[in-house]
């Protein structure tokens, strides 16, 4: 056994001799490597970096990009906490030194402020643990020369968590560099050249991004210079609708299967969404062993030419449909198909689904003249029910706002516009809408509308309705004055057989005569059967007649009297009518009469009713004078009742200020009330809630009163008032007025004595009682001064000048020192609404003494006044001793 231990023991020695010798050699072997390798390659330690990231995250810093900015101290904190292991052969070459050590003792010296900001970004990707980290920079050598390089850092395996071994490599990139400035200055050129070019230039890769692109192509496009660069042509610069279509060509451009289309049109889409038109030449790009690696573009922008020619061909077609309508409209036979055609003609200008025209009916409604056929056709409405919504529609909608502003309005999202109200059920989709309204004398007579254009309308849409709209209501206008000749020529016919009127024209110059069929049968012959002159004419009138007939005719052509007469004339049969004759004479511009135009009317069935007429004429005559004495009358006493209106208007009117007045001070009195309660309510005491409570019940009681005396005003207008009668204590009844009315006089700091007998009975209504007391004392208390005295004296069995009638009774005498009332105001005290001068800026809605007294005088009693003017007043009330109700 021992000697097995000793042979394991030396067997264990040799293995660890022959491990030592193993890492020796791959040490070694590793150096080598690490020495040989091409690139310059540090080796740093970065756990105190880590360490120190570590605790500044436990203090709460998030934000490591911020902070480090903000701390002038990172860079140096860590480069000393950054702890370099190695530095190979080529980093002491790259750096310019003359061996590590050398490299180590300017570390410092080599960071400039573009190494400087990637190590930053190391640091930070470090934090977010986004290593392998690389990037450009530059370096500065130990010498001071500069060197562009290629940074990249990454974390040996194993070292993941503590960071301790991160390899840093970096390349030196300076010869590309020289050759990409190289290259970037022929690219400029290359560009300057391009973008002299007056043309778009693009080319594509086959990708269809976009490698190249001018000057002016950016110009055309809107957008700035390299903002274009890399991005897919199609997919950034072309209208949604023809992208699919035109990348398919592409695809198969760049894979051979179909030749390039040496000149071609299309739109594109700017960066602001406007469409342009280009006419593009077209070639493909190839390596140099002939395969397709993209495609070359030019192109003109050929928009405003397009415009220009679509405009043109449509201001052709618009011209074309203005005569077309025009002329037809005086081929078709209704105002309806006259419509239709102009409906036609606007659909295809703007390229619609459909239209309508309408007008604003007499009761300011609107009815459809015309709806297009596509627009019946596009409709699932019943048609009897469609036709039904076509009449008497309500304004209203987007095309209401048309007819509403006398404004044209274009809404290519019709469901979205802020008017909209929809549409019926079954009536075709909106999806774009053109309104333009029609005037006639000055006035919207109603509007014409196209719609479900397939892109949006715009000012030519606009303009070629606005103008085909001008010549439509021309045309609309003379077919419906065309179609009123027609029915007023037939109406005319109709009536000259009921009125018996008949129209001729007489040609002086060549002595023809024409005659309606009228006068034919006036003169009892059949229509166009008679040689008409105007010796035949004279052959029909009564031969005592002619003489005047003649002179007339001959007055009114040589000395231009006017032509109006009564003549007879004889008819075939012997008959005689009696006929009233109109003419005129047109003159020629030496004044000579070449023509005369008149009417013949058989006024026989006149004369005999005139004859008639003349014989009660006189009775009339009569009779109106009578009648004219009666409306004179009647005449005054409306004036009367017009002036006691009038008063009644003005005294409703101080009513109603004097109302709105009183109402105003206590309502304004309980919402401020209301208010201090609700906001500072817990922090009122009890005292000041218990005062704002007892304010608000004062109020309440004014409000109340207010309302009782115009209630009980209404009532006494209309004799309604009822009174409860009983026995009652008048001192009871005084003293429950003053409690109520205690806070009042109180807040003026006037004093009321009272000398009343607590015994006096008296029968009555209460209440009533109690208002007439209220109205007293309350106008004492508003006319009197403040801290004053006002005196309630009672006198039981009164006998006295304010008892003539000496009966048994009580006198209530309310005495003010207050500023008394003028001797001329006194009669209207007791009258409704009056209020003095004197007594316009005191509250006060003068129905008080109006209701005092009517309520007095239910009770039997009667009312006294005595003032001397700025000294006093007192009021006395008789009340009778009652033993029933009267």
């Amino acid at each position: 056994m021992a000697y097995m231990k000793d042979e394991l023991r030396e067997e264990d020695s040799n293995i660890e001799q022959k491990l030592k010798e193993t890492q020796i050699k791959s040490e070694f072997d590793y150096q080598n490597l690490f020495n040989d390798i091409p690139c310059a390659l540090w080796v740093i330690n970065f756990s105190d970096i880590k360490l120190y990231i570590d605790e500044l995250r436990n203090k709460g810093i998030k934000d490591f990009r911020s902070f480090f900015k903000n701390d002038p101290d990172f860079y140096s904190t860590c480069v000393s906490f950054m702890n370099i292991i190695d530095v190979n052969r080529a980093a002491i070459q790259l750096y310019q030194a003359k061996n590590k050590e050398e490299v180590l003792q300017y570390l410092n010296d080599t960071f400039c402020k573009e190494s400087l900001d990637l190590f930053l970004e190391g640091i930070i990707s470090i934090i977010e643990g986004n290593l392998p980290f690389e990037g450009e920079t530059i370096i500065q050598t130990i010498k001071g020369n500069k060197i562009n390089v290629f940074y990249n850092w990454f974390i040996a395996s194993g070292f993941e968590k503590s960071l301790s071994k991160v390899f840093v490599s970096l390349h030196d990139i300076s010869d590309r560099k020289q050759i990409e400035l190289l290259l970037r200055k022929e690219r400029d050129l290359v560009q300057k050249y391009l973008d002299l070019i007056g043309v778009l230039l693009i080319t594509l890769n086959k990708k269809g991004e976009i490698t190249l692109i001018n000057q002016k192509g950016y110009q055309t496009l809107g957008y700035e210079e390299q903002e274009l660069i890399g991005k897919n042509w199609f997919d950034n610069c072309l209208p949604e609708r023809n992208i699919e279509e035109v990348k398919l060509v592409f695809q198969k451009l760049v894979v051979g299967e179909i030749e390039p289309v040496e000149y071609y049109e299309n739109p594109i889409i700017t960066k602001s969404g406007e469409e342009r038109i280009i006419a593009w030449h077209n070639t493909v790009l190839t390596d140099d062993i002939g395969n397709i690696i993209g495609i070359l573009s030019s192109g003109e922008d050929i928009t405003e030419r397009i415009r220009g020619e679509k405009k043109l061909a449509n201001q052709m077609y618009l011209i074309e449909s203005i005569n077309t309508i025009l002329k037809e409209a005086l081929r078709l036979d209704s105002e309806i198909n006259v419509a239709k055609m102009c409906l036609i003609f606007a659909e295809e200008l703007t390229n619609s689904k459909f239209g309508f025209i309408g007008e604003i009916n007499e009761d300011g409604y609107f009815d459809t003249i015309a709806l297009s056929n596509p627009g019946w056709e596009a409709c699932t409405m019943e048609k009897t029910a469609a036709i039904k919504l076509l009449k008497n529609m309500e304004i209203r909608g987007i095309w209401g706002e048309v007819l509403k502003s006398g404004k044209t309005l274009i809404a290519d999202d019709p469901e979205s516009h802020p008017s909209s109200v929809g549409t019926p059920v079954g009536h075709p989709r909106l999806t774009s809408f053109l309104g333009v309204p029609l005037f006639y004398a000055g006035n919207t007579f109603g509007m014409i509308a196209v719609a479900n254009k397939e892109i949006e309308y715009n000012s030519d849409d606009q303009q070629a309705i606005e103008t085909l709209s001008i010549s439509f209501m021309e045309a609309l206008m003379n077919k419906r004055a065309e179609i009123k000749l027609k029915n007023a020529k037939e109406t005319l016919l109709e009536a000259q057989k009921i009125a018996h009127i008949g129209n001729w024209d007489w040609n002086i110059v060549t002595n023809e005569l024409s005659w309606s069929d009228e006068i034919y049968r006036i003169f009892g012959l059949a229509p166009q059967e008679f040689g008409a002159t105007y010796e035949a004419f004279l052959n029909s009138v009564h031969p005592d007649d002619r003489e005047f007939v003649t002179k007339s005719v001959n007055e009114a052509i040589y000395d231009k009297k006017p032509y109006s007469i009564d003549h007879r004339i004889i008819l075939p049969d012997g008959t005689q009518r009696i006929v009233h004759e109109l003419g005129k004479v047109t003159f020629d511009k030496d004044d000579k009469p070449i023509r005369m135009l008149g009417t013949v009317q058989d006024i026989t069935e006149l004369k005999l009713i005139e004859n008639e007429l003349k014989k009660h004429r006189d009775n009339l005559e009569e009779l109106v004078l009578e009648r004219t004495r009666e409306l004179e009358l009647a005449n005054k006493k409306l004036q009367l009742e017009i002036e006691q209106r009038i008063k009644a208007e003005k005294d409703l009117e101080l009513f109603v200020y004097a109302v709105s007045h009183e109402i105003r001070t206590p309502i304004s009195v309980l919402v401020q009330s209301i208010d201090n309660l609700e906001v500072y309510g817990e922090k009122l005491s009890e005292n000041l809630k218990s005062k704002l409570i007892k304010t608000m019940s004062r109020n309440t009681s004014l409000l109340s009163e207010l309302i009782e005396d115009l209630l009980l005003a209404s009532r006494i207008e209309r004799t309604e008032i009822e009174l409860k009668w009983e026995n009652y204590k008048l001192f009871d009844v005084l003293k429950d007025v003053l409690d109520q009315m205690e806070p009042r006089y109180k807040s003026r700091g006037i004093k009321i004595d009272t000398d009343v007998d607590i015994n006096i009975q008296l029968f009555g209504d209460i209440k009533r009682i109690a208002q007439i007391f209220r109205i007293f004392i309350d106008n004492a208390i508003k006319y009197s001064k403040e801290r004053s005295l006002i005196k309630i004296k009672v006198f039981n069995k009164y006998k006295g000048e304010f008892n003539p009638k000496s009966i048994d009774g009580v006198l209530i005498q309310f005495i003010d020192n207050g500023i008394g009332i003028k001797k001329e105001d006194i009669p209207n005290l007791f009258k409704k609404y009056f209020r003095s001068k004197d007594a316009m800026n005191i509250p006060g809605t003068g129905l008080g003494l109006t209701i005092a007294k009517t309520l007095t005088y239910y009770h039997q009693g009667e009312i006294f006044v005595e003032s001397d003017y700025g000294k006093g007043t007192t009021f006395s009330i008789f009340l009778p001793r009652l033993e029933e109700q009267p």
